[in-house]
C-alpha cells in the first residue's frame, strides 16, 4: 500500500481497506481479523483499528460483538454518498462515466452581496471567479462556480494554474489550506446560461448545491456553486438510527 504524504495514515488505511472490502466481501461476509488486516496491510493493529472505525461510522462495515466483523452489501452499493467527502471528478467516476475538466472562464469581478456574506468581505470587493465544466464520457455533467477574494494571494501566477483545483491552488498561490465546506443542496431551474453550459432546456430541474470553504482558522475563504445534471449524477444519504 501506498502511503500519500499529508494525509493520516489511518485515513489512507480505511481508504485502503475499502477497496478490499468493495473487492472481496461485498456480498456481506465476515472480513478478516485486525491481527490478519495488519499484517497482510504492513501497519499497526491500532492503526488498522482506527481505520475500521472510519469504516463502521460510514456504515460500510458492522462490527458484531463475539461474532465479528462484516461487510454491509447494502450500503456498498451506493454509487454516490453525500454525506461523506467527496471529488467532483470521483463523483462522475463513481457513477460509471470517464471524467473530463475544463476552466469555461476566469475573470477578476466585483463580490455579489451573497458571496460578500459567505466570505465575510464588502459587497463589491475584488473577486477572481472560475467557471469549471465537468464532463462525463464527453457529455455535460456538471457546472462548477469558484469565487474568492484577491486579497489573499500572496503570490504571482500563470493562467494554466487555474486549471488547478482550489484545494490545491490556494495553497500554492495562497498560503491557505482549505479544511471543510459547508454545503446546501437546493432544488433549481437551469436557466438560459447554464441550460447552455450543460445542453438542457432553460426549463429543466436541477440540484444545486451551494458551498462555503473554510480554513484551519475557521475563516471563510472561497464560496462556489455547483449545478448538476440529474440525470447523470444522483446522491445517496445515510442516516443511523443510534
Amino acid at each position: 500500500m501506498k502511503i500519500e504524504r499529508n494525509i493520516p495514515l489511518r485515513t489512507k488505511v480505511a481508504d485502503h481497506l475499502r477497496e478490499i472490502i468493495l473487492q472481496k466481501y461485498s456480498d456481506g461476509t465476515k472480513i478478516p481479523t485486525e491481527n490478519q488486516l495488519a499484517e497482510e496491510i504492513g501497519v499497526s493493529r491500532g492503526t488498522v483499528s482506527q481505520a475500521l472505525s472510519i469504516l463502521n461510522e460510514e456504515g460500510i462495515i458492522d462490527r458484531i460483538q463475539g461474532s465479528g466483523t462484516y461487510a454491509n452489501p447494502h450500503i456498498l452499493q451506493l454509487k454516490i454518498r453525500a454525506d461523506l467527502p467527496f471529488r467532483l471528478a470521483g463523483l462522475i467516476e463513481s457513477s460509471g462515466y470517464k471524467p473530463s475538466i475544463s476552466i469555461v472562464d476566469h475573470q477578476i469581478t466585483s463580490a455579489s452581496e451573497e458571496t460578500a456574506e459567505n466570505l465575510k468581505i464588502p459587497i463589491g470587493s475584488r473577486i477572481l471567479m472560475l467557471n469549471r465544466l465537468y464532463l462525463a464520457d464527453e457529455e455535460p455533467a456538471m457546472f462548477l462556480i469558484e469565487r474568492f477574494p484577491t486579497s489573499i494571494l500572496c503570490d504571482t501566477y500563470q493562467p494554466s494554474e487555474l486549471q488547478q483545483m482550489l484545494y490545491h491552488f490556494l495553497p500554492n498561490r495562497c498560503n491557505v489550506h482549505l479544511k471543510y465546506t459547508l454545503s446546501e443542496l437546493v432544488p433549481t431551474i437551469a436557466g438560459k446560461e447554464i441550460a447552455d453550459y450543460l445542453n438542457v432546456n432553460p426549463e429543466s430541474a436541477l440540484l444545486r448545491c451551494n458551498e462555503i470553504h473554510f480554513d484551519e482558522n475557521n475563516i471563510p475563504i472561497a464560496d462556489s456553486t455547483i449545478f448538476y445534471k440529474d440525470e447523470l449524477i444522483r446522491f445517496s444519504i445515510l442516516r443511523k438510527n443510534n
